[in-house]
């Protein structure tokens, strides 16, 4: 009697690793789709991207210049008015915005408020307050930033945000 349970169990575990196995190979088929591995690629932009900005918002600026390629550009508005502005190549450089960046500016408020994602592009959309360490001056500005993704690493950042105030927050009161 013992042996006919141990047998019925092991048919039962057999047919249930079966029936899971089959299950498993027809999802896998079915993620072949290209719509589906193209959302599936958009997600993994969007949690890059995201880790990105924890990471930086942890002060682990390494973590978040690895997910740069190295031959990355970092694209920042505005003109000789703008503290930071201009292009930034490969990651040296943009290690070295992200230094000026860290001694120029203090964030007070940082909110993201959506990911959008297409193809190999995540839009950021959000808005920050920040206090310009040199005048003690805050400002507040909206956001929207543009990272381009190329197997796994951000080739391309590109924002775009409220220049005019950084210019007044920069702009010392003899300035004026």
């Amino acid at each position: 009697m013992g042996n006919k349970i141990i047998s019925f169990f092991i048919l039962v575990v057999f047919l249930a690793l079966t029936t899971i196995a089959s299950n498993a190979s027809e999802a896998s088929v079915s993620d072949t789709n290209p719509a589906n591995l193209e959302n599936l690629t958009e997600q993994a932009n969007i949690m890059a991207v995201r880790q990105a900005y924890v990471d930086f918002s942890k002060g682990d600026v390494i973590s978040a210049l690895d997910k740069f390629a190295e031959n990355a550009e970092w694209v920042q508005p505005g003109g000789p008015q703008v503290p930071l502005s201009g292009n930034y190549q490969g990651k040296v450089q943009i290690a070295g915005f992200f230094l000026a960046l860290n001694t120029t500016l203090k964030f007070t408020k940082f909110d993201i408020n959506e990911y959008i994602a297409k193809g190999n592009e995540v839009v950021v959309i959000g808005s920050y307050q920040a206090l310009n360490r040199a005048t003690e001056k805050t400002y507040s500005s909206d956001f929207i930033s543009i990272f381009t993704i190329d197997s796994g690493k951000f080739v391309r950042y590109e924002t775009y945000h409220d220049t005019a105030a950084i210019v007044l927050a920069n702009a010392l009161e003899t300035e004026q």
